[in-house]
């Protein structure tokens, strides 16, 4: 997936991924501010798409344990041939044991057969929603009431700037400075 394109010194265009790797820093700052890493959490992933793949494969380089959903089976199974871990039906997730959830928007499905219900979150469990940025969702706000570590969608936009900006001037984007930018342009979880 290209979100950036660069052309480096007078050279051939070339394209970026920084969606990716902002994703990871949040979700790994989020953990961090909880006590966590990536080191050997289970991570269930809903909704199988190129952004779940792309996460999927940097949290396996991290340490994580993959389960994938989907409501299309095939899919599934072809994401475990190409990335390991394990698949299990969409109706498994509530008895499923997992530290981190993250949903990813597949279009095919619709909004009534893809929520989760937010009922069985429980304290502790790390969550990001993807599929309202830079808004926050139902589902993140609910996780937040039950005690979950919540990735926030407007600190996830952050990470993805902070990585463009070293993309394109080799800089360190001080984090305060893009949240005072952006605090006047999103919405606030």
């Amino acid at each position: 997936a290209v979100d950036l394109l660069v052309q480096p010194e007078a050279k051939k265009w070339q394209g970026a991924h920084t969606f990716g790797p902002g994703a990871i820093s949040a979700l790994d700052a989020t953990l961090k501010a909880a006590g966590k890493t990536l080191e050997g959490a289970i991570v269930l992933f809903v909704g199988l798409t190129p952004t779940a793949r792309s996460l999927a494969r940097s949290i396996k380089d991290r340490g994580g344990k993959l389960i994938l959903v989907s409501h299309n089976r095939d899919e599934a199974a072809k994401f475990c041939r190409m990335l390991g871990g394990r698949q299990i039906q969409f109706e498994a997730i509530y008895s499923t044991l997992h530290d981190v959830v993250i949903v990813c928007p597949e279009a095919e499905t619709d909004d009534d057969k893809r929520a989760l219900h937010p009922g069985y979150l429980k304290a502790g469990m790390t969550v990001m929603d993807l599929t309202d940025i830079p808004n926050g969702t139902t589902l993140l706000r609910e996780a937040a009431l039950r005690g979950c570590a919540v990735v926030s969608p407007t600190g996830l936009l952050v990470e993805q700037v902070r990585c463009q900006v070293k993309r394109l001037t080799g800089q360190e984007m001080p984090v305060g400075t893009l949240h005072e930018a952006l605090a006047g342009l999103v919405e606030q979880e």
